[in-house]
């Protein structure tokens, strides 16, 4: 009796090594990843396993090696990155979550542009004041105007044949020397030497100054200057009606040096979800380095479209104009 009782012991003691080994001693040699977001109630997948977070924070056991880490959550763009699991180490990593933009139609006296000529001078609006930026010359006509307020630099077509550049810290001017037969028509400048120009032919082009002298690439698919916008975080793009649907990336709008964007525009690892839309307002995320459509535009207003910094309650707001009005983009 006493025999049969040292054995149930045993048993029963064997038993309970086994459950605890299996419960506890097969995770003895795994890693930790520890996820903070800046929301809460989203979804997450490493690898091939799927997890929910009720919380802004979540932990998960895993096996050291290398993953995929995917973050999404509706209304978010998604974030995805390589992750890799060291064995009894913790990886602590904090996601920032980034709201897609959204489209709000606007009135006329909602919003103000941030840069506008008048009374022969080109004003600026930043942070509920308004200066003026250049001074125009009286005798000729102003066809088109660029004003970059981070450089602090200008352009200025006149009389629809003629481009200056204007570095407004130096107070330097270079007249630019334009190809032959050239009209230039529209112009919007992102760096002190970096800009897109386009022609009384409606071609546009990625152009860059070189002792006067235009370097210029011809923007394939872009119909308007007014069709690309750097914004805060990244760039607003409207995508028109001749885009290759088997092979739309960034690199397609070829502007790799916009922005000090080199590598990023030209990227063709960048990919669209978008491959059945031909035409809309699309947002360029640096951060999460994809591309979303954010407001599907008709090929008429697509074509017309025009994308211009303003100001709204005080703040810098991008606004679509098309020919059935202004829309509000809230990033």
């Amino acid at each position: 009796m006493q025999i049969r009782t040292k054995q149930y012991a045993i048993v029963i003691m064997f038993s309970l090594m086994s459950v605890f080994v299996y419960k506890y001693g097969v995770n003895i040699d795994h890693g930790t990843l520890s996820l903070s977001a800046n929301v809460s109630n989203y979804s997450y997948s490493v690898g091939r396993s799927e997890f929910e977070c009720a919380t802004s924070r979540c932990t998960q056991i895993l096996k050291p090696s290398s993953y995929t880490l995917a973050v999404t959550k509706p209304g978010f763009l998604n974030h995805q990155q390589d992750i890799k699991i060291a064995q009894k180490q913790n990886l602590d990593l904090e996601i920032d979550l980034e709201p897609i933009p959204t489209v709000v139609e606007v009135e006329v006296g909602q919003f103000e542009l941030q840069n506008f000529a008048k009374d022969n001078f080109i004003w600026n609006r930043q942070a509920g004041s308004t200066r003026k930026v250049l001074s125009l010359d009286t005798n000729r006509q102003v066809s088109g105007f660029s004003y970059n307020s981070q450089e602090n630099s200008a352009m200025v077509i006149y009389d629809q044949k003629d481009v200056y550049y204007y570095n407004l810290n130096d107070n330097q001017s270079i007249k630019l020397k334009l190809p032959l037969n050239f009209l230039p028509k529209q112009i919007q400048n992102f760096t002190n030497s970096t800009f897109l120009i386009s022609s009384t032919e409606n071609q546009v082009f990625q152009a860059s100054i070189n002792n006067a002298e235009l370097e210029m690439v011809t923007v394939q698919k872009i119909q308007s200057v007014r069709h690309f916008l750097p914004v805060r975080n990244g760039y607003l793009a409207v995508l028109p009606t001749n885009l290759n649907q088997n092979e739309f990336t960034l690199s397609d709008i070829a502007i790799s040096g916009i922005e000090n964007a080199d590598g990023v525009l030209s990227s063709d690892s960048i990919k669209s979800k978008y491959e059945k839309v031909d035409r809309g307002l699309f947002y360029y995320s640096k951060q999460s380095n994809q591309i979303t459509l954010i407001a599907d535009i008709g090929i008429i207003e697509a074509q017309d479209a025009e994308l211009l910094p303003a100001i709204s309650d005080k703040n810098s707001t991008p606004i679509l104009k098309t020919r059935k009005g202004f829309y509000k983009i809230q990033l």
